[in-house]
């Protein structure tokens, strides 16, 4: 049986559009910058506590740091290890080429988005330094505050899909760099409706 579906904690006022629709004319923006300011955070919006988000991040200049796919895992076992420490359930992510896409639930009333995304591009930005690269990440990052069951539901079907609609994969089951702390691998496709029998990841 597929998981339950998981709800929103927390309902707040946003007055920001929401859900799979917004999540694909931001991505479609993203792709036709190279370099952008830094994003902003939005006023009356809490980044602390129980909160949901879709959080988008770009490489710098767009260089494809993760078709390593060796080094885009060790990019998301530094996630998780921190969302783990700071109390958060990330129910999808996939990390792109040029960018990653998490989602992330804080568990906790501290619970901080902002010093999870700190401490996660700090550790990763060093260790790509370190291998003479200069700097991983753009400043900042882009987020949508999803306050309903229905807008998580579609963000997670937008971030494990994006691989398919990027052209990486013929199949979302096939792209190694999408997971989740919430659901094993088959559950997750569950959840968007994808069958069992799945191709082999890389």
């Amino acid at each position: 049986m597929p998981p339950e579906k998981l709800r929103a904690p927390s309902p707040a006022v946003s007055a920001r559009p929401k859900g799979r629709d917004h999540a694909r004319r931001q991505d479609h923006r993203l792709h036709q910058c190279v370099v952008m300011a830094r994003p902003t955070r939005h006023d009356g919006t809490s980044y602390v506590g129980r909160e949901t988000f879709l959080i988008t991040s770009l490489t710098k200049n767009r260089v494809k740091a993760f078709e390593d796919i060796e080094f885009g895992q060790s990019v998301i076992n530094e996630l998780i290890a921190r969302a783990n420490r700071l109390g958060f359930a990330l129910p999808a992510y996939t990390v792109m080429p040029d960018h990653a896409h998490v989602i992330t639930v804080g568990l906790t009333h501290a619970s901080d988005v902002c010093q999870l995304l700190y401490e996660w591009k700090k550790a990763t930005g060093f260790c790509w330094s370190r291998r003479g690269r200069g700097r991983l990440w753009q400043p900042g990052y882009w987020d949508s505050h999803l306050i309903d069951g229905n807008s998580l539901d579609r963000a997670i079907e937008y971030v494990v899909l994006n691989p398919v609609r990027s052209g990486l994969v013929g199949d979302a089951r096939a792209y190694p760099l999408t997971g989740s702390t919430m659901y094993s691998i088959e559950e997750l496709f569950q959840f968007i409706g994808i069958a069992d029998s799945d191709p082999q990841r890389d």
